[in-house]
């Protein structure tokens, strides 16, 4: 869970990745909700291994940013992409500003 939300956000719920064969503990989504209409965030933690790899691509703008000392992919402002002690970690926004983004993902440790 990160240490920070901007205001007006709270934690709303937790779900694991369910597949053909029940929950695959692998794969967390968290959840959270704003007051403000417009902003959202939520946030997917994977154990790094082969079946959790993944790819990404997009036509917007890409940059490498750090967060708590790992290099991160940050996309249209608003998307943060990592990797630290053996978890991927995907953190999706909106309505955010980019300073807020980053401020969420330094929280988590």
């Amino acid at each position: 869970m990160p240490k920070y939300l901007p205001e007006g956000f709270a934690f709303d719920h937790g779900e694991f990745s369910k597949g053909e064969q029940g929950v695959n503990g692998k794969y967390l989504d968290l959840i959270f909700t704003s007051e403000k209409i417009g902003q959202k965030l939520s946030m997917q933690f994977r154990y790094s291994d082969e079946e959790t790899a993944y790819e990404m691509s997009t036509s917007g703008k890409m940059e490498k940013v750090q967060v708590n000392g790992a290099d991160a992919v940050m996309m249209d402002d608003r998307s943060l992409h990592w990797e630290a002690d053996g978890v991927l970690y995907a953190m999706n926004t909106c309505g955010l500003e980019r300073s807020e983004v980053l401020k969420i993902a330094e929280s988590i440790r």
